[in-house]
């Protein structure tokens, strides 16, 4: 059962547990993961998003209820922010938490 889903279809799914999150001087967010994300040329356990980024309310808030409620997500990336893996603004990428 979902919780909190946005829609994906995008690069191969990847299920993980948040270890954290935060904000950088810039205005970027980022979350960390137990498990390294495959996203070609940037792959890693951590994604992205520029400041200002149209999901970055609703990342945040599926994070912090991932944490909170120790349950894992499902994340689908479709691109690099630098050398990290992000969501490009389409619907091809996705953060989802599965019910603990």
């Amino acid at each position: 059962m979902w919780l909190v889903s946005l829609l994906a279809h995008g690069a191969p799914q990847v299920t993980a547990k948040v270890l954290n999150f935060g904000t950088y001087e810039n205005g970027n967010f980022y979350v960390s993961f137990d498990t390294s994300i495959n996203e070609p040329g940037c792959a890693g356990p951590y994604l992205e998003l520029p400041a200002g980024h149209a999901a970055i309310k609703s990342v945040s808030a599926s994070v912090m209820l991932a944490m909170v409620t120790n349950a894992s997500v499902v994340l689908v990336t479709n691109g690099c922010l630098g050398a990290h893996p992000t969501f490009v603004g389409t619907s091809r990428a996705a953060l989802q938490v599965n019910k603990p």
